[in-house]
């Protein structure tokens, strides 16, 4: 996860990486609670994409969880 974010875009990135947690949140797809006794908690990742238009120039920097 370090490349894209400390990359020359990675203002660009965090922004996205914002927008998918606020989308996240605004639609519930989880909810935050406390981890029981002897329980490991699921792991998760970043996937970051760049969208580019027919010329090759990019059009957005996307993110997932």
């Amino acid at each position: 996860m370090k490349e894209p974010v400390n990359s020359k875009n990675g203002k660009l990135y965090k922004e996205a990486m914002v927008d998918e947690m606020a989308y996240l949140h605004k639609n519930e797809a989880w909810d935050l609670v406390e981890l029981s006794g002897g329980r490991k908690p699921i792991s998760s990742k970043w996937v970051f994409k760049k969208k580019t238009n027919e010329k090759g120039e990019v059009e957005k920097y996307k993110t997932r969880l």
